[in-house]
């Protein structure tokens, strides 16, 4: 029988893709979960990884490029999806990073399987990604192969993706959805339901074809989406920690906030939140307003800590603005006037108010290279998310803060 794709459960988990004791592994694996850990305690955890090296990094990000690289053709495929396995990425490494099984090494193997989930939807028609509305008997099937497909066929070494989390993402908490096979619940491997919760939230809030009117709800209707599937369609108690994530990011930004500002206020906070961890273990305590006491920084600091914060969603320039925002040190403007094509009338009035956050549009000279998604830029001396796309003869960057 052919199936509706309109919004609900039942369509998120098929073609959604189409502090005192905090949640640990061990809770996850029995479904139990005590209060959720806060920021603090969270900063203060350490995880080491005394087995990952030079040479560990240095292939990490040999994996990174091509990682990188499949999730640009998979978007080119499916334009729908633009940007969706980086933030799929994004939304799954601040669940794991909550959860004291994830050192380095499985971080970031989760981070790399998480941004090319949908791998597998290279071989799928694009009509059929597209298509609104309901999809015959082939066409699902068609669909539901795609996890098989990018498991077997991602272009990363195992050493470097969880292949597990990419064939079971789309495996429901009760057994049901696809591929087909025995596990459920717990037996699911805790990447996959990982990955299923944040593709299930970015693929309801974002717009899609197969969405009424295309568009996708606002963060606090998703969320009730997903507390809907939560036993069902996905793992209760991660349901309940990216819950609190979501609250917690609100909470920071004040008041009711939209899918962008929830999604901008998450990464510039959560990358903010990282270098502050990793300066805590160089220095121990330390004043956030004043972390240097007024002094120069001690001798490679700087480096170690971009070093330390770079990853798919983060590259190396984004992650030293980050540094020296945490650092209170003085950030350089990312772009020169000489680099913007647009007169002075076009620049004042670049940014404006949206809501929560504030947005700018520049436009670049077509010889400079456009942004990676989540580059983090210094713009009129403040931290904005940026987003480049090449339009014509220019290339146009998106900021937001």
């Amino acid at each position: 029988m052919p199936e509706d794709r309109s919004r609900g459960v039942n369509k998120i988990v098929g073609p959604a893709d189409r502090e005192l004791e905090g949640p640990t592994l061990d809770g996850l694996e029995r479904g139990t979960m005590n209060r959720p850990i806060s920021n603090q305690v969270l900063e203060r955890r350490v995880r080491k990884d005394s087995n990952w090296t030079e040479r560990d990094e240095e292939r990490f990000k040999e994996a990174l490029a091509l990682a990188q690289e499949a999730r640009q053709r998979v978007e080119a495929h499916d334009p729908q999806t633009h940007e969706h396995g980086v933030r799929v990425a994004q939304w799954a490494m601040v669940m794991a990073m909550r959860l004291p099984g994830f050192d380095r090494r499985r971080l970031r193997r989760l981070e790399i399987s998480a941004l090319l989930h949908d791998y597998g939807k290279l071989m799928i028609p694009a009509s059929i990604l597209n298509k609104p509305g309901k999809l015959d008997d082939h066409e699902w099937e068609l669909i539901r192969r795609h996890p098989e497909i990018g498991a077997m066929s991602a272009p990363v070494s195992p050493e470097f993706v969880n292949r597990d989390a990419i064939l079971w993402h789309h495996k429901r908490f009760d057994g049901g959805g696809y591929p087909s096979g025995d596990l459920k619940g717990l037996e699911i491997p805790i990447e996959a339901r990982i990955t299923s919760v944040a593709d299930v939230f970015d693929a309801v809030a974002s717009n899609r074809a197969y969405h009424a009117g295309g568009k996708g709800l606002p963060p606090g209707r998703t969320l009730d989406v997903l507390n809907r599937a939560a036993g069902t369609a996905l793992d209760p108690t991660l349901v309940a920690l990216f819950e609190t994530i979501v609250g917690e990011t609100v909470d920071a930004v004040g008041g009711d906030v939209g899918f962008q500002t929830l999604a901008v206020a998450s990464v510039i906070q959560v990358e903010a939140a990282r270098v502050r961890k990793y300066l805590r273990r160089e220095m121990g305590s330390y004043d956030v307003d004043d972390p240097l006491g007024g002094l120069d920084p001690p001798p490679g600091l700087e480096d170690r800590l971009v070093k330390a914060v770079v990853r798919a969603s983060l590259d190396e320039t984004s992650a030293r603005n980050v540094v020296r925002h945490v650092l209170r040190l003085p950030l350089s403007e990312s772009f020169r006037r000489e680099d913007l094509a647009m007169d002075d009338a076009a620049l004042d009035a670049a940014v404006r108010k949206a809501g929560n956050h504030e947005e700018a549009v520049l436009y670049l000279r077509p010889d400079l290279s456009p942004l990676s998604y989540h580059s983090i830029v210094v713009f009129q001396g403040q931290l904005w998310l940026s987003v480049g796309e090449r339009v014509a003869d220019r290339t146009r960057v998106m900021l937001i803060r």
